[in-house]
């Protein structure tokens, strides 16, 4: 590199400016290492990594393309800031000011360096979620977990090249943990919260969660104090993550996604219940490739009771999702009753028939009374008597 430049600089920079004082010799050669590296920067971009490109994407594996993109985004700056430091020493300074100067350089290199693999990492978890369903890559608690980790060991290093030494950080972090921890206790308690349920994997994003107390909604974000439910509606639901954490949740997606829907149908005393749960179950097989998240399976048909003025009926069905229950359920309740309509099965009223003995006495005078008649007469009567007065 030095033959390279003092070569360039023989033949270039010589016949045109002539002879220089050594000092600003040097500045030239600097600044001609800069620029020499900012063309190797930017062919290394343009040229290998364009070719390198065009054979990841032919992988399946998606963590080559993350870091050949990673790789490409700092090249330029990397080796600009590499040639930095090998200019550095040839700079007639005083060895103080180059040692800072070099000191400097390479910080801003490691947090560079810091902040590329932060993202990198990022993308790869977030990557690695939404293909094996894992669903804790996204969350915005692993993604401030990991840019905590990788920043922590950053800047130590860096700390490192100034001579910090850390220790009296971590005495003074131990000293007044204690106050620390008092003051954020509540802060504390949803981050360690948020961290146990995804690190669990008792929660995904995009799960489908209903709380002990009635809240429901697919789990959209898990931060470091709150985790954010959407509804069905599209609305946000946030909780606290020490409350979610201590409460009862159903996952609708665990172990599996898929589920049952019942239908609850009463039909009349007068109707065969096997004949009913023939009918259901033609009604469900008919259903299948027609009515969206109904799973190929037969149902089952169960009596449940007998009812006060029906048979009552319940149909399990399974459908492959959550989100797919109430347009499922709503369908086939259609089919329900059209079918039963074409089978002539009765889908009777609510009715209460009441008997009352005939053989004189109180029951029997109660029993002969007409409550409507009664009711007619006493209008007429309240008419009359206000018509009078």
């Amino acid at each position: 590199m030095e033959q390279l430049l003092q070569t360039i600089f023989d033949n270039v920079i010589t016949p045109i400016f002539g002879e220089m004082p050594v000092t600003a010799e040097t500045y030239v050669k600097a600044v001609m290492m800069l620029l020499l590296a900012l063309l190797v920067g930017l062919l290394i971009r343009q040229l290998v990594f364009v070719r390198v490109k065009k054979y990841t994407e032919k992988t399946a594996n998606f963590y080559d393309d993350i870091i050949l993109e990673t790789l490409r985004r700092k090249t330029v700056l990397w080796v600009i800031l590499i040639a930095t430091i090998l200019a550095i020493p040839t700079l007639h300074w005083e060895e103080q000011y180059r040692r800072l100067a070099e000191q400097l350089t390479m910080a801003v290199l490691i947090l560079s360096i810091t902040v590329a693999i932060v993202r990198g990492v990022s993308e790869a978890i977030t990557k690695y979620s939404e293909q094996s369903g894992a669903g804790i890559g996204g969350s915005t608690l692993i993604r401030y977990v990991v840019s905590f980790v990788f920043f922590a060991v950053g800047i130590a290093v860096v700390l490192s090249l100034f001579d910090v030494s850390l220790l009296p950080a971590v005495t003074a972090l131990g000293v007044g943990g204690l106050a620390v921890a008092l003051a954020f206790q509540d802060t504390l308690a949803n981050l360690f919260a948020g961290i146990h349920m995804t690190l669990s994997q008792q929660l995904h994003l995009e799960d489908y969660v209903q709380l002990q107390s009635g809240e429901e909604g697919f789990v959209h974000d898990i931060s470091w104090r709150t985790t954010t439910l959407r509804t069905m509606a599209n609305n946000l639901i946030i909780i606290p993550n020490k409350k979610l954490a201590e409460s009862i949740i159903i996952n609708f997606n665990l172990p599996m996604s898929e589920l049952a829907i019942e239908l609850n149908i009463g039909v009349s005393y007068d109707t065969d219940p096997a004949y009913v749960e023939e009918v259901l179950i033609d009604i469900v097989k008919g259903a299948y490739g027609e009515v969206e998240g109904v799973l190929d399976e037969i149902p089952a048909v169960r009596f449940q009771a007998f009812a006060d003025s029906s048979l009552a009926m319940r149909a399990f069905v399974k459908v492959d999702k959550v989100e797919n229950r109430f347009a499922a359920r709503h369908e086939l309740m259609k089919r329900v009753y059209k079918r039963f309509r074409e089978e002539g099965i009765e889908i009777p009223f609510p009715i209460r028939t009441l008997q009352f003995k005939s053989e004189g006495g109180f029951d029997g005078v109660i029993g002969n009374v007409n409550i409507y008649e009664a009711v007619e007469v006493g209008k007429k009567k309240k008419k009359k008597s206000v018509s009078e007065g």
